[in-house]
């Protein structure tokens, strides 16, 4: 499957922006923080991000006249929980030392290939969880891999930034930061004023569009396998 690889995309869909926007450094906040320059915005989100052990991203990605939504909670020991859509279908995942998906009949269609394989994956799993095979839930590691996803975050660099409105995510105080992608395109990202100065939203336009929400940060990530009599295993599987 080649969900990791265009989930993990729409979360670094600002990435030029980020490694010159991440910033936070828990140093208090306040009306003082959103007064500072554009780039001691940035080198204090940077300081805050590199801290960050778990989160939880929520948004969508428009890309070749495909949208894709994603909720996932990933942390940096690995595991990760969430849900997925595209195309009209949708799959909950939780993923860590195994990969298990429950997917629609629209998910496995867009997902293996065609109706006739996804209806074969639909007569073995039905509504339990399918757990994926060693080769294919490879592809999952990166989708679940946090440290990577921070180590964009964290990228300092000499990009230029400006300093935009003020604003507040889900009733937090913000200050946002524009900048441009790698392929120049308009990234925004909004840093929380109080407290740790973590990112709370990204926004980003272009050929590769969208916008997502950052919450839960430092939060246990609930991802727990399935009792074993409501999973499939598809590796068992002829």
């Amino acid at each position: 499957m080649r969900l990791g690889t265009n989930a993990l995309r729409a979360a670094l869909v600002a990435t030029g922006l980020l490694g010159a926007a991440a910033c936070g450094s828990g140093d208090g906040g306040g009306d003082d923080f959103a007064d500072r320059s554009a780039s001691d915005i940035k080198d204090a989100a940077i300081k805050d991000m590199k801290t960050v052990t778990s989160l939880t991203m929520d948004g969508t990605i428009k890309e070749n006249g495909q949208e894709l939504s994603l909720t996932l909670s990933s942390d940096t020991d690995g595991k990760c929980a969430g849900e997925i859509s595209q195309g009209g279908g949708t799959a909950r995942f939780i993923g860590g030392e195994e990969t298990y998906l429950k997917g629609d009949e629209a998910f496995w269609t867009n997902s293996v290939g065609g109706a006739q394989q996804a209806q074969q994956i639909l007569a073995l799993v039905g509504d339990k969880w399918a757990k994926v095979p060693a080769s294919a839930g490879a592809s999952f590691e990166s989708f679940c891999d946090l440290d990577n996803l921070l180590d964009d975050f964290t990228k300092e660099d000499d990009s230029t930034v400006k300093k935009g409105d003020t604003g507040a995510v889900d009733g937090e105080d913000a200050v946002v930061i524009e900048g441009t992608s790698d392929s120049g395109d308009p990234t925004k990202a909004w840093i929380a004023v109080d407290g740790k100065h973590h990112i709370l939203k990204l926004q980003g336009e272009g050929d590769t569009s969208g916008s997502f929400t950052f919450s839960d940060y430092d939060e246990p990530v609930e991802a727990d396998a399935p009792p074993s009599d409501e999973v499939v295993d598809l590796s068992q599987q002829g």
